[in-house]
């Protein structure tokens, strides 16, 4: 969430009138931030996308390219997508029923080419008209107040631009430039119309730079590769109507040219790079490296402007971590109570994982973080390697989900300046679960409409056991679905050498699950005597599987808990690891 956002902020400087243009721009902003936790970052799928990625994936398995266990758990989440899109039910209410009842976890080969077809008649559709519905459905809400549907549709809608190709950072810009321009006095109801004429605009052509050295020029000058696209900076220079002293006249570069929208020069710019790392791959095999570039020149359609883009390494890592640091880290690698054999699984996945973090492109990125997970995770104690990452990952991940959130609520408070005489989760969980001062509570955060709306939700998370259950099965099955994902991208990539499209994206998740299960068992480690990974992988399954079962009403009752059964784990609490 970001800081200087306030509804008060908005509304002085910015011509914002309503809780809700308030709400949308919080949330629009927050949803594609770096830095944001995964659970409030714009989802990867909404209905509208997954049905295509089933469509994409019941295609592969009748090529024989991937195994029908790929798809149980696409179908699970596909039909949690559809039950919950309210676009769906209001817009295309008539295909629901018919792909409900097709989405069945275990299926005969002639349900697969049902199924088939009722999707590619459904997507005929939804496919055309599904993106204007959700605008139309986004602005009605804001003009209503609707302040829940505000956030279901802005989701919805963030999804599905990412899916048609628009970049997260991109699209995070588009709202502050169009709707926090100082110098531009209209109002809310026109800025909106310009967004949409943004969003809805065509593809249009970039051209990308890369400036050669003399010796990758003298390389690429002697090959007849008909790819290879070598352009004169003279020639760039008198083609520019602005921009034309970022251009190096007398350089020679090479140009890769991509379509997107003129907005979103990110997606230019990565499509370009992907472009030209498939030529180096090749030029590679014959002994021809080119030197990294430092800096791109990027090419606005129709030569309007020119840009000069700094080319840096970014990371995808969140770096915030809470109870673990180095020192701790060496004595739990020094600890002889732990098993030796395991002691060198925690080296190898450091090595491992160092691989990724400096590997140079995308593929080997993706394929040595899952190898890390896999040597991290890969103990035996399931029958195969990705049910042993779909068990232990999701429960490690649950068991301090909670704490996640109300940590990320109370920086949160801090950064839009709530200001109130508490600084631990203990104590925020307290008012939260106190009727008495809820009330009270709520008001520190009137000036910042999204705040408000987290510390409701909160509340109702917190206030019993069925609904605490409810959200700890979500995240649950949310992540074992994404994890059988990551798992599908990276046998298309190990098997068949492709890549897909969403990894870049897949790549941020693969690092959070990655980081953070390992900081759940350093913590673990260092908090209680195990003495083996085995003992620990099962006390945390267990300790998830225990915990739900507490929380599962008895004869519908539902039950008041204790937070330190959610905070330590009912296992954790009443056995002496």
């Amino acid at each position: 969430m970001l800081k200087m956002m306030n509804n008060s902020i908005l509304m002085d400087q910015y011509n914002f009138s309503t809780e809700s243009e308030c709400l949308f721009a919080q949330k629009w902003r927050e949803m594609f931030l770096p830095g944001t936790i995964n659970t409030y970052q714009f989802k990867l799928r909404n209905a509208h996308t997954i049905l295509e990625e089933t469509k994409d994936v019941i295609r592969m398995i009748k090529k024989q390219n991937i195994s029908t266990a790929n798809l149980p758990d696409l179908l699970l989440e596909c039909k949690k997508h559809l039950e919950k899109d309210r676009c769906i039910k209001k817009y295309y209410r008539e295909l629901l029923s018919s792909l409900l009842n097709s989405l069945k976890p275990k299926f005969e080969k002639n349900e697969l080419f049902k199924l088939e077809f009722r999707i590619n008649n459904a997507l005929k559709s939804i496919s055309p008209t599904y993106k204007q519905h959700l605008i139309v459905e986004l602005q009605a809400a804001i003009e209503q107040n609707n302040l829940e549907d505000v956030e279901h549709y802005s989701e919805l809608l963030a999804s599905e631009l990412v899916n048609s190709g628009w970049s997260p950072r991109s699209l995070e810009r588009l709202v502050k430039i169009t709707f926090m321009n100082k110098k531009d006095g209209d109002l809310f109801e026109s800025k909106w119309l310009n967004f949409v004429e943004k969003i809805n605009t065509q593809l249009e052509e970039f051209n990308c730079y890369f400036k050669l050295s003399k010796n990758d020029f003298d390389s690429l000058s002697i090959i007849n590769m008909p790819d290879i696209n070598i352009v004169k900076g003279i020639d760039i220079y008198s083609s520019l109507r602005r921009g034309k002293e970022h251009v190096q006249i007398d350089s020679y570069y090479l140009c890769e040219t991509t379509m997107s929208h003129y907005e979103d020069m990110n997606s230019a710019i990565e499509n370009c790079k992907s472009q030209l790392a498939g030529k180096q791959s090749i030029l590679s095999f014959f002994h021809i490296d080119l030197e990294r570039p430092q800096h791109l020149l990027v090419v606005f359609p129709n030569n309007i402007k020119a840009v000069n883009y700094e080319l840096r390494i970014e990371s995808a890592i969140n770096k915030t971590y809470i109870g673990v640091n180095i020192n701790s880290t060496f004595e739990i690698m020094k600890n002889e109570r732990l098993l030796l054999d395991d002691r060198q699984r925690l080296s190898n996945f450091f090595r491992q994982y160092d691989l990724s973090i400096h590997a140079p492109s995308l593929e080997t990125i993706y394929s040595n973080l899952w190898s890390s997970l896999e040597s991290l995770l890969l103990i035996g104690h399931h029958s195969s390697n990705i049910e042993h990452i779909k068990k232990t990952v999701p429960a490690l991940l649950c068991g301090n989900y909670i704490q996640r959130l109300l940590q990320n609520f109370l920086f949160d408070c801090k950064r839009a300046k709530a200001t109130f005489d508490m600084d631990d989760v203990n104590c925020i969980f307290d008012v939260l679960t106190n009727q008495e001062k809820q009330e009270e509570f709520l008001e520190y955060f009137n000036d910042y409409t999204l705040l408000k709306q987290r510390c409701l939700e909160l509340i109702d998370v917190l206030s019993n056991s069925n609904n605490l259950k409810e959200v700890l099965t979500n995240h649950h099955n949310n992540m074992t679905w994404h994890i059988q994902r990551m798992y599908r991208v990276r046998n298309n990539l190990v098997h068949s050498a492709t890549v897909e499209r969403d990894i870049k994206l897949l790549i941020e998740h693969m690092h959070f699950y990655t980081r953070n299960s390992l900081h759940e068992i350093l913590l673990k480690l260092n908090k209680y005597q195990f003495n083996s990974l085995g003992d620990l992988y099962m006390a945390v399954e267990d300790n998830y599987n225990t915990l739900i079962e507490v929380l599962t009403p008895v004869k519908g009752k539902i039950e008041s808990y204790d937070h330190e059964i959610i905070f330590e784990g009912p296992l954790f609490i009443y056995h002496n690891y």
